[in-house]
Parts: C-alpha cells; structure tokens; sequence
C-alpha cells in the first residue's frame, strides 16, 4: 500500500482525500479524489 501512494501522489491530476491510515479492525486504507470528483477507496488487509 505504501509503494503505491507515492506514484499516484506525483500525478497532478489527482488528489490525496485521506492519507493512509490503519483502522481499528486491522485494514489499511486511504482515500483520493480523481480528476472527475470521483472518490476512489483503496484498501488492504494487515495480517
């Protein structure tokens, strides 16, 4: 999850609308707004 945020961070045409963060229940998120005003979650499982 962490290898990803920077690339997608370099990109002007988005933006970071939540940075990572692990939630209580063990899932590691965050949240970014596309050029459209799409928000888009990406999620992983932290075993």
């Amino acid at each position: 999850m962490k290898q990803l945020t920077p690339n997608i961070v370099a990109r002007d045409s988005v933006e970071i609308d939540k940075s990572i963060d692990t939630s209580w229940h063990g899932v590691q998120e965050f949240y970014m707004k596309d050029p459209s005003g799409y928000i888009l979650a990406f999620a992983q499982q932290m075993s």
